[in-house]
């Protein structure tokens, strides 16, 4: 790897960059709602529910074959998948 005064110039701006974005409303206002998002029961059980919906629909998907059933497996897994959203 070559190493020259350009790459020092581009690591200076990224630091300058990075402490601007750390430094700005909009990080800090964002860190504000993240933290109360964690504290809220309400956005937890819709992450659970989420979750939950996740695990069932990666249960139902169908593998990938070619194999003349799987068309008719996937077509009656739809409906199942529609009904969970």
């Amino acid at each position: 790897m070559i190493i020259n005064e350009e790459l020092f110039v581009l690591e200076d701006q990224c630091k300058r960059l990075a402490k601007c974005i750390i430094e700005s409303h909009t990080m800090s206002e964002y860190m504000k709602t993240k933290k109360q998002m964690e504290q809220s029961e309400e956005v937890a059980k819709l992450k659970a529910d989420f979750f939950k919906k996740k695990k069932t629909m990666k249960r139902l998907s169908p593998t990938k074959s070619t194999h003349q059933g799987t068309k008719k497996r996937i077509w009656l897994l739809e409906k199942p998948k529609d009904n969970l959203i």
